[in-house]
C-alpha cells in the first residue's frame, strides 16, 4: 500500500493571489511593446477586404491572453494605460512593416492599409481595459 501526505498536494492547489511586480515606467513600455510585436497575431497574413471583421476579431482574441497576463504580472498606473495600449500597437505596426509588403494584390490589403485597419484592434484591447484610446494616423 502506499500513502503519501495531503498537505504537499495542498500547496500546490493553493489559489494565493500572485505578487504583482512594479518597474518603471520606462520598463513597462517596453514590455508593452514588445506584446505587439512578438505575439503571436495574424499580421503575418494581412487580411483580404472582405474579411476584416474576422480578421479584426481574431487578433483582439489573440493579443488579449497577452494583454491579461500583463495586467496580471505588473502594477500599471492608470495614467500610463493609455501609453501601454499605443505602445502595443506600435510594436504590431513594426512587426507588420516587417513583413513583406502585398501592395496591390486583390487577395490582401497592403502594410499601411493594414496598420490602419488593426486601429479597431487596439481601440477594442483598451475598451476591454476600461482605457479610452483615441488613435490617430
Amino acid at each position: 500500500m502506499f500513502f503519501w501526505s495531503s498537505k504537499s498536494l495542498e500547496k500546490e492547489n493553493d489559489a494565493r493571489p500572485v505578487q504583482k511586480i512594479s518597474i518603471p515606467e520606462e520598463e513597462l513600455l517596453k514590455e508593452a511593446w514588445r506584446i505587439g510585436r512578438y505575439a503571436p497575431t495574424n499580421c503575418e497574413c494581412p487580411p483580404a477586404p472582405d474579411i476584416k471583421p474576422v480578421w479584426i476579431d481574431n487578433n483582439i482574441q489573440a493579443l488579449e491572453v497577452f494583454v491579461q497576463r500583463f495586467y496580471r504580472k505588473y502594477n500599471i498606473p492608470p495614467a500610463l494605460e493609455p501609453r501601454i495600449f499605443l505602445n502595443i500597437y506600435e510594436g504590431f505596426k513594426d512587426l507588420v512593416k516587417a513583413n513583406p509588403d502585398e501592395k496591390d494584390s486583390p487577395f490582401c490589403m497592403s502594410s499601411a492599409e493594414t496598420i490602419i485597419v488593426a486601429r479597431h484592434v487596439f481601440i477594442a484591447l483598451a475598451k476591454n481595459h476600461g482605457v479610452s484610446l483615441a488613435i490617430d494616423s
